[in-house]
């Protein structure tokens, strides 16, 4: 596998941002971890879309040459901090590569990864996709390579890695605690992938009605009070854009 080699320090923050979601997106999870595969995905696509969630509300996201400029209220040293915030995560994604291939060296054909496609069960492969779709969108429109990917076979390793990025996630998000704009954008995101997971829901109900009608029915009961705040929340977001 070829070095990461990022050039953190002359590269901007939106375009670091991309990398970061670009590089998370890279990694893959190894077929021993057994029955924990779909608990640490789940944990790696959250991790991933909470960081998203703070790029569009500080405003990083979109097109790289609009996202160039920072809004103004972003102070020079503000920018730096998470500069140098998410040139860890990178950090982070570059040592696990390395990990990763000193583990395919010393396992040399004995080791698998997970098919997100083939390996999910329905409702965790339609949750990894809704979440991964919304972190997708969310960062610079530019062209994706697959030669970094890599896969993680350490069950300890890849709980680390999780929990280091959701931390240096959050110091990001404590970045701008007196901004009512960003904690306002980030309550609308949230409350838009709330939507987006609740409707994948009702299409799994949907799905399964004539097969499992005893789930069917199970799910429709849970999901009343989520349909109902989401119908109110959707109503609210659209009377105050008016």
């Amino acid at each position: 596998m070829e070095p990461v080699g990022f050039a953190v320090g002359v590269i901007g923050l939106a375009g670091l941002f991309t990398n970061v979601i670009d590089c998370l997106n890279y990694i893959h999870i190894g077929k021993n971890f057994g029955g924990d595969f779909e608990t640490n995905l789940i944990k790696l696509d959250n991790a991933m879309l909470k960081l998203s969630r703070w790029g569009e509300a500080v405003g990083l996201s979109g097109s790289l040459s609009d996202a160039t400029y920072l809004p103004s209220w972003i102070k020079a040293e503000e920018a730096e901090t998470a500069k140098r915030t998410l040139g860890q995560i990178l950090n982070l994604f570059d040592k696990a590569a390395k990990q990763a291939e000193k583990f395919k060296k010393e396992h040399e054909g004995t080791h698998e990864e997970y098919n997100e496609e083939k390996d999910l069960d329905g409702s965790v492969k339609t949750f990894h996709k809704v979440m991964r779709d919304k972190c997708l969108g969310r960062q610079n429109q530019t062209k994706k390579s697959d030669k970094f990917r890599f896969a993680v076979y350490d069950r300890d390793h890849l709980k680390t890695l999780i929990e280091q990025i959701t931390s240096l996630t959050d110091d990001l998000v404590n970045l701008f605690p007196e901004r009512p704009a960003v904690a306002k954008k980030e309550k609308e995101l949230c409350e838009d992938e709330v939507k987006a997971l609740t409707i994948s829901l009702k299409d799994l109900a949907e799905m399964i009605k004539e097969n499992d009608k005893t789930l069917a029915s199970a799910l429709a009961e849970v999901l009343k009070p989520a349909v109902s705040l989401v119908g109110v929340l959707y109503l609210m977001l659209q009377l105050t854009s008016c």
